[in-house]
């Protein structure tokens, strides 16, 4: 892996509820927990792909980078979005009438 890379900080609520915009600093900080974590070039161009996680981590992961035995392919997709996206149509007592978009995505679904 190359020497790009970037660090951020992921700020988390300890408890529900929401926290309010007028706390002051230290109020949010004992509210929250902060995690630091490091985001890193896997083939030291920006352009390719990277790896986020705690740096103790990164450098347990760069074992596993390399050639794979398999190739990928789309992965992870939107092409039949309109088979999950919908809208409610009708909502009485327990029974709710949904619809699909049909016209959603790139693989168009016959209704």
């Amino acid at each position: 892996m190359s020497s790009l890379f970037t660090q951020s900080d992921v700020w988390r609520k300890k408890g529900k509820g929401s926290i309010s915009i007028d706390l002051d600093l230290v109020e949010v900080v004992r509210k929250t927990t902060v995690s630091y974590l490091k985001a890193q070039s896997i083939n030291g161009t920006e352009q390719g792909s990277w790896i986020s996680a705690r740096p103790k981590a990164i450098k347990a992961l760069k074992n596993f980078v390399g050639e794979a035995a398999y190739q990928a392919r789309a992965g992870s997709c939107t092409w039949l979005n309109g088979v999950y996206w919908g809208t409610i149509k009708d909502c009485k007592r327990n029974l709710v009438t949904f619809s699909n978009l049909n016209e959603v995505g790139k693989t168009k679904v016959v209704a």
